[in-house]
């Protein structure tokens, strides 16, 4: 089973996305694609902790086949950065988010018989890859039914919508050279900061 942990290979695996170039003197330093996962896609793991996802689960052939050609192209060391659309996990208008990074972690709250609420489960949105597959993976604390957690908690409808960003080694260099000079760091998980920082499209 992946889990979460895997994140930490997004750093040094390629992966990239063929949708949106971004292009100088004809090498791509930036990709991104948006796709759609069919909801009621998913394999169930054996303990029904785990509902997994993989390429074929895209919802467009087109969508399946520039991921696919994304895992042959990307370079050595390219950065992979995989968001959620943000109705699946926060308020846009409270948090000014339009995705969220994964992995993430969402708790669901129950009442006590005193009636102070406590965290019932929590599920995590995770993802791995390599070169031939993008896998993502919907954990759970608690054993519960998938279908129900898509649909009547979660109201995703058929599909959930996540945006593939891929950073080669060179802009990520680069980019994250200008942005010291401010005394900062660039912060990955926070969207709307790569979007600003690498020009990514709304």
């Amino acid at each position: 089973m992946r889990t979460a942990t895997l994140l930490a290979l997004a750093a040094i695996l390629p992966l990239a996305a063929c949708d949106t170039y971004y292009d100088d003197d004809d090498d791509t330093f930036v990709r991104v694609i948006d796709f759609e996962l069919d909801v009621d896609g998913y394999d169930v793991s054996g303990d029904g902790l785990t509902a997994s996802y993989d390429l074929d689960d895209i919802q467009s052939r087109a969508d399946q086949d520039d991921v696919a050609d994304a895992l042959r192209l990307a370079g050595d060391g390219a950065l992979v950065l995989l968001y959620a659309d943000n109705q699946l996990i926060l308020d846009v208008e409270t948090t000014g988010q339009t995705y969220t990074a994964l992995p993430v972690t969402k708790g669901f709250e129950a009442v006590d018989e005193d009636g102070l609420p406590f965290v019932d489960y929590t599920v995590t949105f995770t993802y791995a890859f390599d070169n031939q597959d993008l896998y993502i993976d919907v954990l759970s604390s608690a054993e519960l039914d998938f279908d129900v957690l898509f649909g009547d908690v979660l109201g995703v409808g058929n599909e959930i919508e996540f945006r593939l960003v891929t950073l080669e080694a060179d802009v990520v260099f680069s980019k994250q050279s200008e942005v010291a000079k401010t005394g900062r760091a660039l912060d990955f998980r926070n969207y709307e900061e790569v979007k600003t920082v690498f020009g990514l499209p709304d």
